[in-house]
């Protein structure tokens, strides 16, 4: 049964209730020693009373709940339906045998593996967990090791399932810079990191209860369930990430070298049509930017030597300026195709997007720029400074 939190002023309001001055102090206490605030902690105090003599909780003025032993003993050990409402937020349990099984009921999709690029800023991968049980809620954490820590983000990285709920995890490259420069040039090594999946049955109450706590308040709740668990009560799985990190010596600053591409522009009913030749003796990286919201399509791409590429302009609705301008970016590309040749792990395409997604971190002092008007024609190849 779920029970709104309620102000202090309701509770004061309500019919056949006196807040005493003893319920006034054990609230403050509380109140101060868990963060919460003082009105939380009185309409914990009011729900809590127990209803009947023949309840199966045990209520203390210090809003202690702790489930009756069935062994005739003293019930001293930690339990997973104990909780503290001191240290915690206020709840409520009700005592059931299969909280204390490990779940069975979620499902990963698609599947324990997947794959995610160490060259690739902000790589993701999204895992979808889905709760089948159609009356038991589930608290799930997924963790990475200490030493990756850095390595991954993970949103969200814990919370709740709730029956028949599907719930979407992301999991996204941060920063692997440090396992890129461990890999030797010309080759692609692929690190493979387990990840851990814990779930665990959580009281329906509890659950419920928590819609009505702020995200602090949230995690603590959460923080008390996961540390007065059973370990026999815990389901996990491992999930394996492959990570290929490549090391491409044509990215590295000592190796560069000016490039220059020829361009040809000729305009065209539909936009205009750009030629671009590598007079460079390696292969050259090329940008396309505009002013102007104009599309080029390519706008990146990788010229091989003494090699050529059409690309195609349109003017965005249709309509042109004389301030529209065209940028060129150019980056010479030292040992690509020695690359290709030596790593067989990565193909052409895939090195493309590694040059592509480095771009922006290659210093501008090595890359060749030319400006120009896209919807003039140019009567004869210009070949740029480098």
């Amino acid at each position: 049964m779920t029970t709104e939190c309620v102000s202090l002023d309701e509770i004061l309001g309500q019919d056949k209730f006196t807040l005493t001055s003893q319920d006034m102090d054990t609230a403050r206490r509380i109140a101060n020693e868990s963060g919460l605030s003082l009105d939380s902690v009185a309409s914990s105090l009011l729900n809590m009373r127990p209803s009947s003599s023949s309840s199966t909780w045990t209520t203390t003025s210090h809003a202690v709940l702790r489930p009756r032993s069935t062994s005739g003993g003293d019930n001293t050990g930690p339990s997973r339906l104990s909780y503290d409402s001191s240290a915690h937020t206020a709840w409520t349990l009700t005592a059931d045998a299969t909280l204390l099984q490990p779940p069975t009921c979620v499902s990963v999709h698609p599947g324990l593996e997947f794959t995610l690029d160490g060259n690739i800023p902000n790589s993701k991968h999204t895992l979808i967990l889905h709760n089948a049980s159609p009356n038991r809620h589930v608290v799930f954490k997924l963790k990475v090791p200490n030493k990756h820590r850095t390595v991954y983000t993970i949103t969200p990285n814990l919370g709740i399932l709730r029956p028949q709920e599907a719930l979407s995890i992301v999991v996204e490259v941060a920063d692997c810079s440090h396992l890129v420069k461990d890999v030797p040039v010309h080759t692609t090594k692929t690190y493979v990191h387990q990840f851990m999946l814990q779930l665990l049955h959580a009281p329906d109450a509890t659950c419920d209860q928590l819609e009505y706590l702020d995200y602090g308040e949230q995690h603590r709740v959460q923080a008390a369930l996961w540390a007065q668990a059973e370990p026999t009560a815990i389901q996990q799985c491992m999930l394996t990430c492959s990570l290929p990190c490549t090391r491409l010596a044509c990215l590295t600053t000592a190796r560069r070298i000016p490039s220059s591409l020829s361009t040809l522009n000729r305009r065209s009913a539909q936009g205009a049509t750009l030629t671009l030749t590598n007079l460079n003796t390696t292969s050259v990286a090329f940008k396309i930017k505009t002013n102007c919201g104009a599309t080029s399509t390519p706008s990146f791409g990788v010229l091989a030597s003494l090699s050529t590429i059409s690309i195609h302009l349109a003017p965005k609705n249709y309509a042109t300026k004389p301030t529209d301008r065209l940028r060129i970016e150019s980056v010479a590309l030292p040992d690509y195709e020695e690359h290709i040749r030596r790593d067989g792990k990565r193909t052409a395409d895939d090195l493309r997007r590694i040059v592509q997604a480095a771009w922006p971190s290659i210093d501008d002092t090595f890359k060749a720029c030319h400006t120009i008007h896209p919807w003039e024609s140019s009567r004869k190849p210009f070949t740029p400074k480098p």
